[in-house]
């Protein structure tokens, strides 16, 4: 079984390039490719899970293609 390293947000944020703080918020709000906020039940706090090898093909650009994306960049030849 492949060992997990944890990537924290601060490490995470550098990586692609913008602040803790925003990254933080990204993620809470669902819509962050890599990283999703965790809460148990009846806790006030929940964690930040950022999936290293997810962050590492966003932050590559890898993510960028349009056949990842599942959609054309530029419809028609328009460039």
């Amino acid at each position: 079984m492949p060992r997990i390293i944890d990537v924290s947000a601060r490490d995470a944020a550098m990586m692609v390039g913008m602040d803790r703080r925003r990254l933080e918020v990204w993620i809470k709000s669902g819509k962050c490719p890599f990283g999703e906020y965790i809460r148990e039940d009846g806790r006030e706090k929940g964690s930040y899970y950022i999936n290293r090898t997810r962050l590492e093909r966003y932050a590559s650009g890898v993510d960028m293609n349009p056949i990842c994306m599942g959609k054309v960049l530029f419809p028609g030849g328009a460039a």
